[in-house]
């Protein structure tokens, strides 16, 4: 009894030995801080900066790998990691951002996050903070070594934090702004075009009650620019962003000052009305192209090779047997009509999916200027051979060596590129590597498909419009609309559209020449429509309706939830989601050759893009 009380308290005190051990820190890599977003909160079906500062506490240098995980609280992964390069010199503290995907769902503790890193050094550690449901950021911007801005119920962002690509910027509504930053030639596009796609700038006056003076390409702050459309005293706009020149410096933001000049937005449901629409959308998209590849088996030929497998086994095998034939004979017939019919019911299933590796796309772009699109797709990637797949749509054939490249402003190779796979709850093998250059490395199984989502400042059409003839009812309706398509735009590709005027959204019809659209039948409000369930969204799913339906119109089934993903996408409550003196274009195309998947093993590639576009109407429209 006493030699058991005596190893009882021996493993008691080696198990407490053991977590003291194991809770100490053990690697000279230490998490400083961690900062999600720009102001700590985040909005659903986005892509979320996360900002951890990394120590390096060893006296050797650190080059390797961190990676983001998401995992349940079991501590199973979910998904694919996220990693990013590092390296430390002894001492050394510099932040890595990771970029996440965040569903309506991801918001508070409802999952574990955990941090790995390899290389010289190996570790893990699993993060204290979590993504908290909120509006989108409105934040004062500080220089690196001012963080002490003595703001009044504005959260503080370094300038250093701001994410080089406008596809990380979907959280932030609003930005406070005294000085110019130092910021690289990317932050500074980033910034532009967060400011077109419809972002807020107040301009604050800076030392000695002088507003700053922005380079190109933030000269737009300065005073209304050429592209900018003067409004009222003090507010110029550019795209859909409002830049206000405050007359007031960062200390005199107080809460009067705040409540006056920025709208209520009321409080945040933690749950969202909109989320089981948002869901339903996903399982669209990634069930049709599912059903895009589904096999298209020769069931009569492989029932018919059944039963003569069955036959030449028995009785065939047995007759053979009957017979005063050698065993060894016998045996080799068996191994033989064994080997010969798996080889034939392999050739045949395979067949049935046409032996080709193929992407399916759809996509919401909403317009940047020029022939800039920020670009939101829903992927499928079938595959025939099984293997380790780059994925990723950095550059294209059609750009290279283009001598009619920009380069003085926006480069024309795609960037921005952020991966995620969505809806999974399982381990996705493989890793994403978000930024600008940005890349997904997983495994995929042959016959099998891969769905995922991704983000991308990419290069596209110009879709040149004039409005011909516009009419407003008295209630300030839409009553009379005629738009012309200039020659340079891509009219074969259109088919499609739809314009939104007074938050209505009403059909478009091509003339005969597919030149001119003219207003057609009211479909009905956007606070409607955005919320409008996918009455496809779980159509012939049962695994026993074997019905083959055109790749055409299953496209044509995800039309419906692509319009209603759109529409969600707008300020939720719609006091900003569209200008009085505009209309909202949406034009549904094929889409374009810079959208695709930049993969030489996968060529065969088909989609669609519903292109966002705002046209100003003309002054003195009655």
């Amino acid at each position: 009894m006493n030699i058991n009380a005596a190893k009882l308290q021996r493993t008691i005190l080696g198990l407490l030995s053991l977590l003291l051990f194991s809770s100490a820190p053990a690697y000279g890599v230490e998490i400083d801080d961690v900062l999600w977003g720009f102001d700590g909160t985040a909005t659903g079906r986005s892509f979320l900066p996360v900002h951890v500062l990394v120590r390096n506490e060893t006296g050797d240098p650190f080059t390797g790998f961190l990676t983001l995980e998401k995992e349940v609280q079991l501590g199973n992964r979910i998904g694919a990691g996220l990693i990013e390069a590092m390296v430390l010199a002894p001492g050394q503290k510099s932040w890595v951002h990771f970029y996440v995907f965040l569903d309506n769902g991801d918001m508070g503790q409802v999952w574990n996050w955990r941090l790995r890193w390899s290389g010289t050094q190996r570790g893990t550690i699993e993060l204290e903070s979590f993504p908290k449901q909120g509006p989108k950021a409105r934040v004062l911007l500080l220089e690196r070594d001012g963080l002490s801005g003595g703001s009044f119920g504005v959260p503080v962002l370094s300038e250093e934090l701001f994410p080089p690509m406008v596809t990380a910027t979907d959280s932030l509504d609003t930005v406070f702004l005294d000085h110019v930053p130092r910021w690289q030639e990317s932050q500074r596009e980033a910034f532009r075009d967060w400011l077109y796609r419809g972002g807020h700038v107040h301009v604050l006056q800076g030392a000695g009650g002088v507003f700053p003076r922005f380079p190109a390409p933030l000269e737009v702050l300065n005073a209304p620019a050429d592209d900018a459309t003067p409004s009222e005293s003090g507010i110029s706009r550019i795209g859909r962003g409002v830049i206000t020149h405050q007359q007031r410096n960062r200390f005199e933001l107080d809460r009067s000052f705040l409540k006056q000049t920025l709208p209520d937005r009321g409080q945040v449901d933690p749950k969202p009305a909109m989320s089981v629409g948002v869901e339903e959308s996903d399982n669209s998209f990634f069930s049709r192209f599912n059903q895009m590849t589904t096999p298209r088996h020769n069931w009569l030929a492989i029932f018919l090779l059944g039963i003569v497998y069955w036959l030449m086994l028995f009785p065939g095998g047995w007759i053979l047997g009957r017979s005063r034939t050698d065993y060894r004979v016998v045996l080799a017939a068996l191994v033989t009509t064994i080997g010969l019919f798996s080889v034939c019911f392999s050739y045949i299933g395979a067949r049935g999916y046409d032996e080709t590796a193929t992407v399916n796309s759809v996509a919401v772009a909403h317009h940047l200027g020029g022939n800039r699109w920020d670009v939101m797709q829903w992927s499928g990637v079938f595959v025939t051979d099984g293997g380790r797949y780059t994925i990723t749509h950095a550059e294209h054939s059609s750009d290279r060596g283009n001598p009619s490249r920009d380069q003085t402003t926006i480069n024309r190779r795609n960037s921005g590129l952020l991966y995620a796979t969505p809806g999974n709850n399982h381990a996705v093998a493989g890793s994403i590597d978000n930024g600008p250059g940005g890349r997904m490395e997983v495994d995929i199984p042959p016959f099998t498909m891969r769905p995922f989502l991704h983000r991308m400042k990419a290069s596209g059409p110009s879709w040149d419009i004039e409005i011909a003839r516009i009419r407003f009812a008295d209630d300030r309706s839409l009553e009379k609309l005629s738009l012309q398509l200039q020659p340079t735009s891509p009219i074969s590709t259109l088919r499609k559209s739809w314009v939104i005027g007074n938050l209505t959204v009403f059909q478009l019809k091509p003339s005969s020449d597919g030149r001119e659209l003219v207003l057609g039948n009211k479909l009905g409000h956007v606070s409607t429509l955005k919320k409008q369930p996918n009455q496809f969204a779980m159509a012939n799913s049962r695994f026993w309706d074997t019905q083959h339906r055109p790749t055409e119109q299953l496209f044509e089934e995800m039309h419906q939830p692509l319009l209603s993903e759109m529409l969600r996408q707008l300020d939720p409550t719609l006091k900003e989601a569209l200008r009085s003196d505009r209309l909202r274009l949406l034009l549904l195309a094929d889409q374009p050759e810079s959208f695709h998947v930049d993969n030489p093993q996968l060529r065969h590639q088909v989609g669609q893009v519903l292109f966002v576009q705002d046209l100003i109407i003309p002054l003195g429209t009655p």
